[in-house]
């Protein structure tokens, strides 16, 4: 309710400035969450547990994930432990 009222309470700059910044931040998330499927699914590719995506947290071991996506060519269909 206070968000409400402080919209209200405020300029229309305000207004649009508060609105295009939810816009962004729901752009924001959906973008990050389909990246992250994108890079799990990479890693199925190549063999790997999805949770190697944590690798990418720590800093310059996070080349070998760089590695794993870009570098090391997919297995055939079927020839991974996810089909």
């Amino acid at each position: 309710m206070g968000v409400i009222t402080g919209l209200l309470a405020s300029s229309s700059i305000e207004i649009v400035v508060t609105l295009l910044s939810v816009i962004f931040m729901v752009w924001y998330l959906v973008v990050t969450i389909a990246s992250l499927g994108a890079v799990v699914r990479r890693l199925h590719d190549t063999d790997r547990s999805g949770w190697y995506i944590l690798i990418g947290l720590i800093p310059l071991v996070n080349l070998v994930l760089l590695y794993w996506i870009f570098i090391v060519p997919s297995k055939e269909v079927g020839e991974t432990r996810w089909g």
